[in-house]
């Protein structure tokens, strides 16, 4: 029975292997004959575009030359009729082999003018010719169908193209084409042929059609579907492989045709080949067949009982067998294989005992189920963690139940673990990573398991990692992170924390004031220390000294701003610093105008005790001065009576002293006099303190007043003039009444206007581009009780140095004669001293001034 079945197989085999070969061959066949054919038309196509672009540079060079012609005879300006035009038609006829004639048409079809071989047409009429009634209806180059040309006998063609109310018509050989199409056709063994518009070969190599231009009505047919591609044919018994490609701009068909015989010549050749080489085959595998089969069967035999022995559980090793060499060799790694696999078991019970004494000691849970889900092992970490034996939980879902009694919980569990193992599965990975589940335990406590698990032998390996104190540990290093953070956020100032490396490692959310950029990360660290040009100096000094370092009053100016700035630097044990950026800006500027307070307090004490001292010599000098000019006036009797005993005219006295400029010195001196007398009277009022004389007024109205009484002013020695200024009310509507001493404020308003006038038409006058002086003025209330008034001009501005100093007495950067100095002196004690204000100043040098003034009310 063993026999005739291992002998139906082989001769199954070999009748498989021959009905394969057979398929094979077929199929081989069937597909290289397709292939062939596909081949054949894609190099036909290639050579259909080849013989397209050919005859596409044939006709652009045709119409070109037409078009040529007809701008010489449109530029020259002269009719068809002429004589130098049938000179012209003669001269491109002769110089272009492929013209056989030219003549030109009129708006009747009637030829006017033609070359030498043509010049019997003219007169005659061509109305009814279809490239006349063509190229008249669509006025575009007509191409016509081919004919014999009874002049020349060559293959022709009638070109017409329109030139205004006229037509040039000319007759075309086609023997230029003809030839290179031939040239195609020698160098393959296909036929390359042209048709006209009409179906018709006007160029081809068969001589057939060559003689009788026969239409090809099959391909007509084929044109009516698709405008390229390929069919097949008939001729006699060959079939024809015809491919071909319309040319829309001439109407020409362009067609190869190749005899199918010529390209499967060697297909069929090796089909015989191939099916002399199946008969060959099937004789040597019968032969083969019968004579391993009985080889095989004496070796089989032997094989049959070493394998008995086995199944019986002898590992013992068996003799040598007869019959084939390569079932000795099976054999012999049979036998090396059943002591192989006796070693294996001894080392697999080692393993299990290894394996067991592990996962009693490890600091983790472990489980095994089969993938049926029955539990099939829980070691002693699982049970102390959980609770639960293995005789307590029997299947995963009974654990399932226990260790999630929230149904809810216990669904979205379930649905993640089985997510997991699908994935596993289908990547063919076989394990997962953690995840964590908050797990029941049986004394009911709640604990955090990271489950990871592995599939291997169809058993489910599962790891319970109890996470709980290190999830509350994270949890408290987060809160207490998080209460750092905002210890640092809620600080003033920009805290940055770097590493060695100057890697950032904590950083606040303060916004430095006046900071160009917003620092969020390590690479705004370098922004910084670019910006700030001392940082990476001391940054580097504190890192060696190990000692703070502080920057203080660093000056920055942004957008015309000026921001200052104190650095702290705090080394931290060799592991980095802390950088800690202030904003002073406030600061310095509150120092300045303590300063500035305390020299003005001073000053007006000098000032009270100088006017005092200087009032009585003052005073002398004035009057002097008034006595001299009483002395000279004829109005005073004494007077006269004096010159009349000296002999002297008081009239020649008066006339002397006029010539000699004495009287204008006279003058000098009072006017100088009750200058300097103005200037002492103000200096004792600004020094006294005086409450006397306020009342309640609005800001606003004393603002408009004021500009409305300097917007009259001009002077001519100062340059100034306020309707050359625009000026910009910015008024806030809801001020209220404010208890002030009216006229002072007004000239505190008068002095600031005055002086930006006088800036901003400086500036006007050495400004070289377009310059427009504009007064900003705006008033505000600000949170609490005070009223914000800011004066802004955008004239020439100042110094630092010369801001400092702006309100010092006499200081004046205007020129001499031209301002006391006093202006801003008196502005400031006005609004400090008398209304217990404070005047502060900003500028950019060229660019604007801006005074702020703010005024506290009663509510």
């Amino acid at each position: 029975m063993m026999n005739r079945s291992i002998k139906g197989i082989f001769l199954y085999t070999v009748l498989l292997v021959v009905l394969f070969n057979l398929i094979f061959v077929f199929f081989s066949l069937v597909m290289i004959f397709s292939q062939m054919k596909k081949y054949v038309y894609k190099q036909n196509k290639i050579l259909i575009n080849s013989i397209s672009i050919i005859i596409d540079n044939y006709y652009e060079e045709k119409i070109n030359i037409l078009n040529n012609l007809s701008k010489i005879i449109t530029i020259r300006k002269n009719t068809p009729q002429s004589v130098s035009v049938n000179t012209l038609l003669d001269t491109y006829a002769d110089s272009y082999d492929f013209f056989d004639g030219i003549m030109i048409l009129d708006e009747y079809g009637t030829v006017v003018s033609a070359s030498k071989i043509l010049v019997s047409s003219v007169g005659f009429s061509y109305a009814r010719s279809e490239f006349f009634t063509e190229t008249k209806k669509s006025g575009k180059p007509f191409w016509s169908k081919s004919f014999v040309s009874n002049e020349t006998s060559n293959r022709s063609l009638t070109v017409a193209f329109p030139m205004n109310e006229y037509i040039i018509v000319a007759y075309i050989n086609l023997v230029v084409i003809e030839e290179k199409i031939a040239d195609i056709s020698k160098e393959s063994s296909i036929t390359a042929s042209i048709l006209d518009r009409n179906g018709v070969y006007i160029v081809t190599d068969k001589a057939f059609y060559a003689e009788s231009y026969k239409v090809d009505v099959e391909l007509l047919k084929e044109l009516k579907i698709n405008k390229s591609g390929v069919f097949e044919r008939k001729s006699g018994k060959n079939k024809i492989l015809v491919s071909y490609l319309y040319l829309e701009n001439i109407h020409w068909t362009i067609i190869i045709d190749q005899e199918e015989e010529d390209v499967f010549f060697v297909v069929r050749q090796i089909n015989y080949i191939q099916f002399g080489y199946l008969i060959v085959l099937l004789v040597m595998l019968f032969v083969m067949s019968n004579n391993l089969l009985v080889k095989f069967n004496k070796s089989l035999a032997g094989f049959v009982k070493s394998m008995d022995r086995l199944s019986s559980g002898e590992y013992s090793e068996g003799g040598a067998l007869s019959g084939l060499y390569e079932f000795q060799q099976l054999y012999d790694y049979f036998n090396r294989m059943q002591m192989s696999i006796k070693s294996r078991e001894e080392e697999i019970r080692q393993s299990e005992k290894k394996f067991r004494s592990l996962s009693e000691n490890i600091p983790v849970g472990i489980g095994v189920a089969g993938l049926d889900g029955k539990l099939i092992y829980v070691n002693a970490k699982f049970v102390s963690l959980f609770g639960y034996d293995i005789g307590d939980v029997h299947t995963v879902t009974e654990w399932s139940l226990k260790a999630y009694p929230d149904e809810k919980y216990r669904i979205e569990s379930e649905l993640l673990w089985k997510s997991d193992i699908e994935t596993a599965v289908s990547s063919g990975v076989m394990y997962s990573k953690g995840r964590i589940y908050k797990i029941v335990t049986k004394d009911g406590i709640v604990r955090d398991v990271e489950i990871s698990f592995s599939l291997a032998n169809n058993e489910l390996y599962v790891v319970f990692n109890d996470l709980s104190d290190a999830i509350a540990m994270s949890r408290e290093l987060v809160s207490t992170k998080n209460y750092l953070n905002k210890v640092i956020n809620s600080m003033q100032s920009l805290i940055i924390a770097v590493d060695n490396k100057r890697n950032v490692v904590i950083t606040n959310n303060f916004k430095l004031p006046g900071l160009p950029f917003e620092f969020e990360n390590t690479n705004d660290l370098k922004h910084l220390t670019d910006y700030f040009t001392e940082l990476e100096k001391k940054m580097n000094e504190s890192c060696v000294t190990q000692e703070m370092v502080i920057i203080e009053s660093l000056k920055k100016q942004e957008k015309g701003v000026f921001y200052y700035y104190d650095i702290s630097i705090y080394p931290i044990e060799n592991e980095g610093l802390v950088i800690v950026l202030d904003d002073i800006t406030e600061k310095n500027r509150f120092r300045e105008m303590l300063v500035q307070t305390e020299k003005m307090v001073t000053i007006g004490e000098l000032a009270a005790g100088m006017a005092h001292e200087i009032n009585n010599p003052l005073a002398a000098i004035i009057q002097g001065g008034q006595n001299m000019m009483r002395r000279l006036s004829s109005e005073l009797p004494a007077n006269l009576e004096t010159c009349n005993e000296l002999g002297i005219s008081l009239e020649q006295i008066n006339e002397y002293l006029k010539r000699r400029n004495i009287l204008s010195y006279i003058d000098g001196i009072n006017s100088s006099g009750k200058r300097a007398a103005y200037i002492v009277s103000n200096m004792l009022n600004f020094s006294r303190k005086s409450n006397a004389g306020k009342e309640d007024v609005s800001i606003n109205e004393i603002l408009d007043f004021t500009i409305n009484l300097t917007c009259t002013d001009y002077d001519i020695e100062k340059k100034y003039d306020f309707k050359q200024i625009n000026i910009v009310k910015n008024y806030s509507p809801d001020l209220p009444l404010i208890s002030i001493k009216k006229t002072e404020i007004e000239q505190v308003f008068i002095n600031l206007i005055k002086n930006a006038a006088f800036s901003m038409i400086e500036k006007a006058t050495q400004s070289v581009t377009e310059y427009k002086p504009e007064l900003q003025v705006s008033t505000f209330r600000e949170i609490g009780s005070e009223i914000i008034i800011v004066i802004q001009d955008n004239g020439g501005g100042m110094t630092d140095s010369v801001r400092k100093r702006i309100f010092e007495p006499f200081f004046t950067t205007k020129p001499v004669g031209v301002g006391t100095g006093l202006g801003l002196t008196v502005t400031y004690f006005i609004i400090t001293q008398t209304h217990k204000g404070s005047i502060s100043v900003e500028s950019l040098d060229g660019e604007w001034t801006k005074f702020t003034i703010k005024l506290p009310f009663e509510t």
